[in-house]
């Protein structure tokens, strides 16, 4: 007698699927950046700053993880009631490198991320790295 045991899965969250032009893209990418660190080393990597843009809350949303409960097999399941979505929150750039922050930007209500904030926000970047470095 065959028996199969079946169990549940969960698919992988992707942000999105990448087209082959995309995909060749990032592997041309990637080859250029191996090749300056070939060239100048530890240098190159000590020179590399980084973005990220984010949606920050005024308060923190319970995970699905956070609100699970150990119950018994026949106990009734907990309620959770949908939460609104919050009023209070806004998107922040943050730049770094390896030796740390170097700048945050909050991007101010009802505005939208451009060239023209870009353009602002990289020009405060570059202020802050002469700073940091002593130049100014």
């Amino acid at each position: 007698m065959n028996i199969c045991i079946f169990r549940q899965v969960s698919a992988c969250w992707i942000p999105r699927q990448l087209s082959a032009f995309d995909w060749h893209r990032r592997v041309e990418g990637c080859i250029e950046l191996k090749e300056r660190f070939d060239k100048k080393g530890q240098d190159f990597l000590d020179r590399i700053i980084t973005c990220d843009e984010t949606w920050v809350h005024h308060f923190t949303p319970e995970s699905k993880r956070a609100s699970k409960q150990w119950k018994h097999a026949h106990s009734p399941l907990p309620k959770k009631c949908r939460t609104i979505s919050s009023a209070c929150k806004g998107m922040v750039s943050v730049f770094w490198d390896k030796r740390g922050v170097i700048h945050v930007d909050f991007l101010p209500s009802g505005a939208t991320i451009n060239s023209e904030y870009y353009c602002r926000v990289l020009n405060d970047v570059n202020a802050r790295l002469q700073k940091r470095n002593g130049m100014v």
